[in-house]
């Protein structure tokens, strides 16, 4: 992103923390982008810094790697410009657009899948339905790019493991442990409900 920027004639100071840090680097921001894949901490984040833009990145564009997309977003949710280009962007099969492709779909997924557990221990049992059923076609998109890759290296194409991937598939395991976890609890709440 603080490339597109510069390619776009901004001056801006654009960089990136894990989540751990944002006690830290947040109060010196003046907007605070979010991955895809930490959607469940944006209302935590907002109610942080309540006075300053909290922007949930799109996944596609996250996925994509398209930087000057990402930063017209950001300008867009604050509004410096227009909207944001999201149409046409042409997914590239390299490895590392892929494992981004999982990273961004699985993790909005997780986001989705730990928000209906916190909707279902509050007793919204439809809020958390409908939250579930969302992650789960998000996960699945995520696993069908997983799949892309699996039937690549099943067909004799050599498929270079690198840390991306590592992550993608940590990723991909970890949401799918929260789905289960989601399913069971949204189960546990609607048989306290019929008790």
């Amino acid at each position: 992103m603080q490339q597109a920027a510069e390619k776009l004639g901004l001056d801006y100071d654009i960089k990136a923390f894990p989540y751990a840090k944002i006690r830290d680097e947040g109060p010196k921001a003046d907007v605070i982008l979010l991955g895809p894949q930490i959607r469940y901490n944006l209302k935590h984040v907002e109610k942080d810094y309540p006075t300053m833009p909290v922007i949930l990145m799109d996944m596609r564009l996250y996925a994509a790697m398209d930087g000057e997309a990402m930063v017209r977003q950001a300008q867009a949710a604050f509004g410096k410009i227009g909207n944001t280009t999201e149409g046409g962007i042409q997914m590239q099969q390299e490895l590392t657009n892929v494992s981004c492709e999982i990273i961004a779909k699985v993790g909005t997924a997780k986001g989705l899948f730990v928000e209906a557990i916190e909707t279902a221990a509050a007793g919204q049992l439809d809020q958390a339905r409908a939250l579930l059923s969302e992650g789960e076609q998000i996960f699945n998109q995520g696993h069908e790019a997983h799949g892309q890759l699996l039937t690549q290296f099943a067909a004799g194409a050599e498929v270079k493991v690198d840390l991306l991937l590592v992550h993608a598939e940590c990723q991909m395991m970890s949401a799918e442990d929260f789905k289960v976890i989601a399913e069971e609890v949204i189960a546990i709440a609607e048989k306290r409900i019929h008790a």
